[in-house]
């Protein structure tokens, strides 16, 4: 069983060291467990950690202060970034064991390496490494303000650049191609260097081989030189933001909403979350920090983008049979035996497997009705079908059929039509005599299911004046309709059992 220990980089970084030896470390009869980190131990056991300037967008690096294991002076600072941040503040570079003075061709030299590592064939993720030979003593460090890191991280000796593949998930490419076809526009934002992360947009086919990506990418500090005019178009415009800050998401975010976008943003770190809440759905990856999960509207179990383009069409599809389910049931339904007739093969429809071109159309608007102009126009359609069928069949089977009834037309649309004469008083007496005790018995019922069974009388003596009233009542109903009394008395029965029951636990409570 593989267990995800620590973030990425860094575990990159502690197996190029084991493979690296650079202290000859002997790794003969050691268990695999032991080969995984032998060589990190010998580092660790000659350098003790003090703290760490954690990393921050504005300078690009992180570094930590480590003091010799055995004891004594010679602290030093090892720092770690993205090149031009790092470079940007080195004083020397290490060539063969010796601390030489950097020059401007060097410096250019280590760019242009950089860049053809992230711009190859590779597409590699590029850190610069460097050492501080004599730092600044802590106690005259504010480690409380990281705006003041990058003080502290002067007269750097540049180390190496190591460079890391990080590629790209077989399905991303697919799922923009799909997201495209749906309307979908898919934007990067990262922290990568820009060529780096335009080679790998060219990888995942967010931009063609050879595009021109003039207007398209921008890096945080272009996007900030803009104008806010500008800005704005480029929002509606680009497909990549490197080298960006989390600020930038959220302005991101801010101008996309401004123009009625309806926007998705991922992140997976602390600083990502107002930008995460901002949007209509942050999704949150799930080996992301419990900040984001929290501000997100949706976690990424699998950390994978293609889990995305496949709950949009999963969404698609649930509102699509909605609205087939609907439209069903109001254009062919209207009564309560239909609906009960028909309820199982409108429910049917909400399971219909996703159209086939359901991920080829643009996005709806988020105004949009659920019962559309046009949607209603096929109610009626299919509901004035359906009835004329019904009707035309029905006047068919009547008129037309050799087996059917044969009747005239007249007869048909005078059908069990007879002429009406008035009641006379003797009858409505006649009448009344009948339903009066239903009536009145209904109303005795009523007032028991109202008054005990709810509890609303709760008082013996309110109960026995209760009682009384409906005795009174029972005597009048027992004198127009004795003959049912022994079916009702029953009922009644319960009824009463249930009040007094109900007064006796309340007397008790």
């Amino acid at each position: 069983m593989s267990l995800k220990v620590g973030e990425a980089t860094e575990t990159a970084l502690v197996v190029l060291c084991e493979k690296m030896n650079v202290y000859g470390t002997p790794k003969s009869g050691l268990s695999p467990r032991d080969l995984g980190n032998v060589c990190n131990r010998v580092i660790q056991q000659k350098w003790k950690k003090e703290f760490t300037l954690e990393f921050s967008r504005d300078r690009k690096s992180m570094s930590t202060y480590c003091v010799p294991a055995t004891g004594g002076s010679g602290a030093k600072m090892f720092v770690k970034g993205a090149p031009e941040g790092v470079l940007n503040r080195c004083t020397h570079v290490r060539v063969n064991n010796q601390k030489v003075p950097l020059t401007p061709a060097m410096t250019q030299k280590i760019v242009d390496k950089c860049v053809q590592y992230g711009t190859g064939r590779d597409t590699l993720r590029c850190l610069a490494l460097g050492t501080i030979d004599t730092p600044i003593s802590p106690q005259s460090m504010n480690l409380e303000e990281s705006t003041q890191f990058t003080k502290y991280e002067r007269e750097i000796t540049f180390v190496g650049v190591v460079g890391m593949l990080d590629p790209p998930r077989t399905e991303v490419m697919s799922s923009i191609r799909e997201c495209n076809h749906a309307g979908i526009r898919v934007i990067m934002i990262t922290g990568d260097n820009k060529n780096t992360a335009e080679a790998i947009g060219r990888r995942i086919g967010l931009f063609s081989e050879n595009e021109d990506t003039t207007g398209l990418a921008f890096t945080g500090r272009e996007f900030d030189d803009l104008p806010p005019e500008q800005q704005s178009d480029a929002c509606r415009r680009a497909k990549l933001f490197a080298r960006v800050e989390p600020t930038h998401k959220s302005k991101i975010v801010d101008i996309l909403q401004s123009h009625g976008e309806i926007t998705a943003m991922t992140g997976d770190g602390v600083n990502d979350a107002p930008a995460l809440k901002k949007a209509e759905i942050g999704i949150a990856m799930g080996s992301g920090t419990a900040v984001a999960k929290t501000a997100s509207e949706m976690v990424l179990a699998d950390d994978n983008f293609a889990t995305i383009v496949a709950a949009v069409e999963e969404g698609r599809a649930i509102y699509n049979n909605m609205k087939q389910f609907i439209r069903y049931l109001i254009s062919s339904n209207l009564l309560w035996v239909n609906l009960v007739t028909d309820g199982l093969p409108a429910t049917a429809l909400g399971f219909n497997p996703p159209d086939l071109d359901i991920m080829e159309r643009h996005p709806r608007s988020a105004s949009e009705s659920l019962i559309s102009k046009w949607l209603f126009f096929r109610y009626l359609a299919v509901g004035s079908y359906v009835g004329l069928a019904t009707v035309g069949a029905a006047m068919w089977w009547f008129l037309l059929y050799e087996e059917g009834p044969q009747i005239t037309y007249y007869q048909l649309t005078h059908w069990m039509r007879c002429e009406i004469t008035p009641l006379s008083v003797v009858e409505w007496w006649a009448v009344f005599k009948i339903s009066f005790p239903v009536i009145l018995l209904d109303e005795v019922l009523k007032f028991i299911a109202r008054n005990y069974i709810d509890g609303k009388l709760e008082s013996r003596a309110a109960n026995i004046r209760a009682m009384l009233s409906l005795a009174a009542l029972f005597a009048i109903w027992c004198a127009y309709f004795g003959w049912m009394l022994g079916p009702y008395a029953a009922g009644i029965d319960r009824a009463f059992g249930v009040s007094l029951a109900k007064s006796d636990l309340h007397s008790e409570l």
